[in-house]
């Protein structure tokens, strides 16, 4: 079990609010060391946001899965033009650093497999399904107090 005082700040972007391919638009997931979470969605000018609580064991499955990718460095990879982005940035904690993926490179991350589906997770989780980006059952619960907050 990890610490809860060496867990960094977490910052996960994905998507683009603007772009006609993507159904949710850009999503911005925060989760403090301590487990408070707030996610803000911006879709075709559309603003909303939830926040929470992240449970202890949720946070110890992140740090797990960021130590086993060995976050930031992240693989090759080329840019084209269209490509959607994820940003990951971890702020404080053992493992800090910045990391920038294709949306589709993911799958080329050893070890980012867990860490990836958390985050998506955590943001359907958070949203109450309203971004189900991710599978939810497989957090079940991971998060609570989540409530809508405003945009």
């Amino acid at each position: 079990m990890t610490d809860r005082s060496e867990h960094g700040r977490i910052e996960y972007v994905s998507g683009y609010e603007n772009a006609p391919g993507d159904p949710f638009g850009r999503c911005t997931l925060v989760i403090e060391p301590d487990g408070r979470a707030r996610l803000d969605n911006v879709f075709v000018g559309r603003r909303r946001a939830w926040e929470g609580r992240v449970a202890a064991a949720t946070l110890d499955r992140l740090a797990d899965a960021l130590r086993r990718c060995g976050f930031p460095a992240v693989p090759q990879y080329d840019l084209v033009p269209g490509t959607v982005l994820r940003e990951l940035s971890v702020t404080g904690g053992p493992v800090p650093g910045r990391a920038l993926l294709p949306w589709f490179e993911v799958e080329r991350w050893a070890g980012s497999d867990d860490l990836f589906v958390v985050l998506a997770g955590l943001i359907n989780e958070l949203s109450g399904g309203a971004i189900p980006v991710g599978p939810a059952e497989t957090l079940a619960g991971a998060v609570s107090d989540a409530r809508a907050v405003g945009g």
